[in-house]
């Protein structure tokens, strides 16, 4: 579940069990900035290829895996897993690598980097990059 302003904060706060919650992508630093504080952790995923909806009846691609391109000419990415479920992500990543500064300044205890269709040395990279300079020239989207 992300979490998306002060009200969804403090009610994960009063769940017991609930130590971390993890900050909507689409929120902007000002926004997550002005959150303050909480009695549980706030995570931000600072990379990834988000999963923007997973079906869990019927068919949207007839094979293992395909593409599907919107009116806007977005593309997403299928993935039909070993439940016959489809995973749909947005094929372009979530980059906020670039923002390493501005992220360290932000209260958050934790960055999530989503590795979903990346290899290995591709991960490597991305992670190596970021911890020296904080930048990765990947043509990504960010809010």
């Amino acid at each position: 579940m992300n979490v998306s302003n002060r009200q969804a904060l403090n009610y994960f706060s009063k769940i017991k069990g609930v130590e971390t919650v993890f900050l909507s992508q689409e929120l902007k630093f000002d926004e997550i900035m002005s959150l303050g504080g909480s009695k549980v952790k706030k995570g931000l995923v600072i990379y990834g290829m988000p999963m923007v909806m997973y079906i869990e009846t019927g068919d949207i691609i007839d094979k293992k895996e395909g593409t599907l391109e919107n009116e806007n000419g977005d593309i997403y990415k299928v993935i039909k897993n070993e439940r016959g479920s489809s995973e749909v992500y947005m094929m372009k990543k979530y980059n906020i690598l670039a923002d390493k500064r501005r992220i360290e300044l932000l209260p958050i205890d934790e960055v999530r980097f989503d590795f979903t269709f990346e290899n290995g040395s591709e991960t490597e990279k991305i992670i190596e990059r970021y911890l020296k300079t904080g930048i990765n020239n990947a043509e990504d989207y960010a809010p």
